[in-house]
C-alpha cells in the first residue's frame, strides 16, 4: 500500500512540476529558468478513506431480559471460560515436536481443571437421592472415552507402521480437537453446579 501510495505522490509531483512549466510559457517569450527540486514527503500516518456512511445514534431502548434469563446471564458471567494455559510456549517452539508438547501441557492443564469440578461435583450429588453420583460418573467415563476415540479418529493419531496416520503435525491436531472438547465440557460441568437441587 506504501509503494503506490509513493507512486501516486510522484505522478502528483510531476504534474504540478509541468503545470508550472506550462504557466510560466507565455506570448511575451520570458526566459525562465526551470530547476528540477526533488520533493521529500514523510508520511507520518496512512489513513484509509471510504464512502461508508457513518452510523446515527439510534434511540432504540435497551432490552430487558425475563428474570430467569437475566439470572442465567449472570450466572454463566460467574462461570467463565477456564484459561488454563497460554501462547507464550507456542511462541517459543521451534519444531513440531515442541508444539505438540505445548499442545500436550494445555490439555493436562485442562484434566486438571476438570478433576477439580468433577471433584466438586461429587460432592454436590452425595447429597441427591437414589444414585444420581453414579450415573454422573458413568455418564463422564463415557464422555471421555468418546472424546477421545473421536480426536484420534479426527486427527490421525493412530501409529501405523511406526508412523502417525496423520503425520507429524498428529500429535498437535489431536490435543487441539482435545483442548475444544474439554473447554466445552468444563463449562457444561460448571453450568451443573449452580443447578438447584
Amino acid at each position: 500500500m506504501k509503494s503506490s501510495y509513493f507512486a501516486r505522490l510522484q505522478i502528483i509531483s510531476y504534474f504540478v512540476c509541468l503545470f508550472v512549466f506550462l504557466a510560466s510559457c507565455s506570448p511575451t517569450q520570458q526566459k525562465v529558468e526551470i530547476h528540477p527540486t526533488i520533493i521529500t514527503v514523510e508520511i507520518t500516518k496512512l489513513v484509509q478513506i471510504t464512502t461508508t456512511p457513518v452510523p446515527q445514534p439510534s434511540n432504540t431502548p435497551t432490552p430487558t431480559l425475563e428474570p430467569r434469563y437475566a439470572q442465567a446471564t449472570f450466572r454463566s458471567e460467574l462461570i467463565g471460560t477456564p484459561i488454563v494455559a497460554t501462547d507464550e510456549c507456542f511462541e517459543t517452539a521451534v519444531t513440531q515436536q515442541e508444539m505438540n508438547g505445548c499442545a500436550g501441557s494445555r490439555v493436562s492443564g485442562l484434566e486438571k481443571e476438570m478433576e477439580k469440578l468433577v471433584n466438586a461435583l461429587q460432592v454436590r450429588y452425595k447429597l441427591w437421592p437414589d444414585d444420581h453420583l453414579k450415573k454422573f460418573l458413568a455418564f463422564q467415563k463415557e464422555w471421555e472415552d468418546l472424546s477421545k476415540r473421536e480426536c484420534e479418529f479426527l486427527a490421525g493419531y493412530t501409529i501405523v507402521d511406526g508412523r502417525y496416520e496423520g503425520g507429524s503435525m498428529a500429535p498437535a491436531s489431536y490435543y487441539g480437537c482435545l483442548e475444544g472438547k474439554y473447554e466445552d465440557r468444563l463449562r457444561e460441568l460448571q453450568g451443573q453446579l449452580f443447578v438447584p437441587g
